[in-house]
């Protein structure tokens, strides 16, 4: 006895269903008020149970959508040589048998769920906060869930064959109606990976595709692509290359430094004499004291600290050396 149903052993299921919904009384005469014969009880559950929630077979607009679209076919090629090398691996068997290589059904759902990993399973559940690279952001209270289910990857997987390889009556396992040849198992791996990936908001259905290709190849589980795809970012202000002048302030002020306190930039040029970059310690070095500082400031530090060099202070050692040699230890009495 097998669990599963062939196209007429579904039309008959139907029609037996049909039957005893209308006549739930049949053959009980004392309570069977009223009959209503074939073919009338099931043209009454066709129009008013099966077809209004039927599914609607959209094989063929996917797969119009995936040939036309430059970004899911992107998404595609940014993985075909890794996908190949996986392809020529799990189908080294089948080529051996049969002479061609292709994915069988039940190998297919081997692949999703391994039953020697637990660890390794492609079908399940999977949850992950929203993280944030800004510190107390209230955004962080969101969770992102993705999932997929053996029913879900078997009907891809039967959604990705043509019509014409699809025929009534039992398969065996080199079928063409239960194998998958390279660009249907591509198919097959975008239908899943939008499933899949369909409940987090964050990632569109290109990132779905690569999302699920790195889990199908090992190379980030789900809750690493959530996060990636997820992350709120925090762009840095980099105030050397992307300050600008503010309303009624004149661009030598900024250059001055003058917002910015005794920081400065180095109006000479980028490299010194010894060839390295020139650095902020260099250019406070080699600067005025900043015109808002006291003359006591001025003068502290003109006791405290020789006279910087004309020349770069990293040109030499000994310039180094002469320096620190020449400068002052601080008094330890009171």
């Amino acid at each position: 006895m097998d669990q599963e149903l062939v196209l007429y052993e579904f039309v008959a299921l139907l029609v037996r269903i049909s039957f005893w919904r209308a006549n739930p009384f049949h053959g009980i005469h004392k309570l069977a008020n009223k009959f209503l014969p074939l073919p009338d009880c099931l043209v009454q559950v066709l129009d008013e149970v099966v077809l209004p929630n039927a599914k609607r077979d959209d094989s063929a607009l996917f797969r119009e959508k995936l040939a036309s679209d430059k970004k899911l076919q992107g998404a595609l090629e940014s993985y075909d040589a890794k996908l190949r090398q996986w392809w020529g691996v799990h189908t080294q068997s089948m080529y051996l048998r049969e002479g061609e290589r292709k994915v069988q059904f039940q190998q297919w759902q081997d692949l999703l769920k391994n039953r020697d990993d637990p660890g390794q399973n492609i079908v399940g559940n999977w949850e992950v906060h929203q993280e944030s690279e800004i510190t107390g952001d209230e955004r962080c209270r969101t969770r992102h869930r993705c999932s997929l289910s053996l029913p879900q990857a078997k009907i891809a997987f039967m959604n990705s064959q043509s019509l014409d390889q699809m025929s009534a009556g039992v398969a065996t396992d080199s079928d063409a109606m239960t194998t998958l040849d390279y660009d249907e198992f591509k198919e097959c791996i975008a239908r899943v990976a939008i499933g899949k990936y369909k409940l987090v908001k964050a990632m569109d259905e290109a990132a779905a595709i690569q999302g699920f290709c790195a889990n199908l190849l090992h190379e980030a589980n789900e809750e690493e692509v959530m996060f990636k795809a997820t992350l709120i970012k925090a762009k840095r202000f980099d105030w050397r290359r992307e300050a600008k002048p503010m309303e009624g302030e004149k661009l030598a002020d900024l250059e001055s430094g003058s917002r910015y306190g005794d920081v400065r930039s180095c109006r000479t040029s980028t490299t010194s004499r010894c060839g390295r970059r020139a650095c902020t310690t260099a250019c406070r070095s080699t600067t005025r004291s900043s015109p808002r500082a006291s003359s006591g400031t001025r003068a502290r530090s003109q006791r405290t600290r020789p006279r910087t060099p004309s020349r770069c202070p990293w040109a030499s050692s000994r310039t180094l050396s002469r320096t620190a040699a020449s400068r002052p230890r601080p008094s330890t009495s009171t």
